[in-house]
């Protein structure tokens, strides 16, 4: 993936709605900036990259059957914002993809760093198992009663 993300000048990352945004992440994390809709998780995730607005014009709003909004981008926003980083990328860089890198600034580097897995679960994770096995622990926690066979919640005999 490295290598892929390495390779691209820009990931255009635009969906219509998004649950998180590994891509955006990743390909930042590779030194390699983003384009995403302003209007899903990927927009927070855009440290170093381009984002469409939810503006009328750019994005079609509309309800989906689960009642979140979705956005349908216009293909000319993102036509504009791919424009965009072509001619910033073009001016910066003349044709050196190595130094793309450039455009990443120790805080962006930063930024996506605090989304690795082992920091996630160092700095999150952890401190919630840690209080919940302290508190299974207090001698007025209930514990674990008992065991319960498979046949009692399915309800076929042994």
């Amino acid at each position: 993936m490295r290598m892929y993300y390495s390779a691209i000048d820009v990931l255009n990352a635009v969906s219509s709605g998004e649950g998180f945004g590994i891509p955006t992440l990743e390909a930042q994390a590779c030194g390699t900036p983003v384009i995403v809709g302003d209007w899903c998780a990927s927009a927070e995730l855009c440290f170093a990259g381009w984002k469409i607005p939810a503006t009328r014009g750019h994005a079609q709003r509309f309800r989906d059957g689960q009642m979140s909004f979705l956005h349908i981008p216009h293909p000319e926003s993102i036509a504009e914002r791919m424009e965009e980083a072509w001619q910033e990328l073009r001016v910066k860089f003349a044709g050196d993809h190595n130094g793309i890198m450039e455009l990443f600034p120790k805080e962006v580097a930063k930024r996506v760093a605090s989304y690795a897995i082992d920091t996630v679960i160092r700095a999150h994770w952890k401190p919630i198992f840690d209080e919940l096995a302290a508190e299974v622990a207090q001698p007025h926690s209930r514990g674990v009663l008992r065991i319960i066979r498979p046949e009692e919640v399915i309800g076929v005999a042994a």
